[in-house]
């Protein structure tokens, strides 16, 4: 049977307001005993500030988990011989926090039962001020600020997200190479180091509207001091753009609007076995990318197929289960811009040309009759070779490129002709030395 060892520690309250520095919640240097699997303290948090745990033991690999007083649990990130576990919390309160020890990986150099001695301390740290939108916190990040991390100074600001829900912070100092971190009371978090061409820190903030998040401005440089400029602005979305939800389940068919401010947005869809999806993702702000990873381990991608710098993605779900959908820029840097996501059947086909071909290291060109008003998918394929497909018009000019746009890695096509014509389709390997036949395929959607 489990036994458990609860220890009680009471602290003195601090009186309401903020702090400028860390406040010790907690130091505890004790033993998990033989045959004891955890040790429980409750801890009295006087006031909302990020509460910051870490456990050391030569031991055994310790494990940490916080439940609040609403229920709501946290675990902490652990390593061989250590774990920490950073939340913010919001409610003042009793809070427990567990200390474990798991009961051994063979192999591992953990003993059978790992007992032993651990030491455990938890801080806390209360945002220095308010961070209001469009006034602007020009401050000096010096050495008598609290660590993050135990590498960094940081200080701390408490923000409510204002009524659209969304934000945009900016964080500019001529003195560091500055970065910009939130936590949420949900316990995510998120950061960003160099926004844009410059060294100054961006980050898009966003939730329920009166959600407290804590905003950090710290630097990239352990010891880096000097003074910023910290800003807040609260985004507006345009009509038809819907709030972001991590993991959220879109259905088919359907059209959804999100704002992207980051790096990548992942949904999630349930599809039958056989079942065909057509996924449509268009931006005027950045040039879109999509990918889809199957239950299965099967992976899809697609950049430019829809036609302007848009992502078009077909495919045949192999088994049932949930998909993962992420929609991105090309580029994985951040990116602040709208975009379009669309759910359909792939549409009827007819096919209109077909042909077969060789890459040996030239690329090679077919023409094609394409209608005005029609809309028509370029299909290549290859069980040889890695393709690339590229689009020109009846003049010459360039119109889109594909290089994995179909299943694996073959490449796909739509467009619609705004004139009748001869087009020109060229293929040709992603690698000058792979060669290999292929087989050209145009289809025109049925009306």
């Amino acid at each position: 049977m489990k036994k458990r060892v609860v220890v009680v520690l009471c602290f003195i309250a601090l009186a309401v307001g903020t702090v400028n520095a860390s406040e010790r919640l907690l130091w505890s240097s004790a033993t998990l005993g033989q045959g004891v699997q955890e040790s429980s303290y409750q801890l009295a948090v006087p006031a909302a500030g990020l509460l910051s745990i870490e456990a050391v033991s030569l031991s055994f690999s310790p494990r940490l988990l916080l439940v609040g007083p609403d229920g709501r649990s946290v675990q902490g990130e652990y390593s061989p011989r250590s774990a920490a576990l950073s939340s913010y919390v919001v409610e003042p309160g009793r809070y427990t926090l567990t200390i474990s020890a798991p009961l051994g990986f063979p192999g591992g150099g953990e003993r059978p039962e790992g007992h032993g001695y651990y030491l455990l301390v938890a801080d806390i740290v209360a945002p220095s001020a308010a961070l209001q939108d469009g006034q602007p916190q020009n401050a000096h990040l010096s050495d008598t600020a609290p660590l993050f991390r135990s590498e960094t100074y940081v200080n701390w600001y408490q923000y409510l997200l204002p009524e659209s829900g969304r934000a945009f912070l900016q964080l500019q100092s001529r003195d560091f190479d500055t970065v910009l971190v939130a936590f949420y009371p949900d316990g995510t978090q998120d950061y960003n180091d160099d926004y844009g061409d410059s060294t100054d820190s961006g980050l898009r903030v966003q939730g329920e509207p009166g959600t407290q998040v804590l905003i950090g401005a710290t630097s990239f440089s352990a010891g880096s001091t000097g003074a910023y400029a910290l800003t807040a602005q609260e985004l507006t979305a345009p009509a038809g753009i819907g709030l972001y939800q991590p993991e959220m389940f879109l259905e088919k068919p359907g059209e959804y609007g999100f704002e992207l401010g980051g790096t990548e947005h992942s949904f999630r869809v349930r599809l039958a076995a056989g079942e065909r999806l057509e996924v449509l993702m268009e931006s005027d702000d950045f040039d879109s990318y999509l990918e889809l990873y199957g239950p299965d381990g099967n992976y899809w991608s697609d950049d430019d197929s829809g036609g302007n710098l848009n992502a078009l993605l077909t495919m045949t779900a192999p088994v049932e289960g949930v998909y993962e959908l992420k929609a991105r820029s090309f580029g994985l840097g951040d990116v602040l811009g709208v975009y379009t996501l669309t759910l359909a059947e792939p549409p009827l086909l007819i096919s209109v040309f077909r042909a077969n071909g060789a890459f040996n290291g030239e690329p090679v060109r077919f023409g094609v009759p394409l209608v005005e008003g029609g809309t028509y998918t370029l299909e290549v394929g290859s069980s040889a070779i890695d393709t690339v497909l590229t689009l020109y018009g009846p003049d010459g000019e360039y119109i889109a490129e594909d290089d994995d746009g179909g299943e694996g890695t073959d490449s796909r096509l739509r467009f619609s002709p705004s004139h009748s014509g001869t087009y020109n389709l060229e293929v040709r390997g992603y690698s000058t030395s792979n060669h290999g036949s292929f087989v050209v395929q145009v289809y025109e959607h049925q009306q």
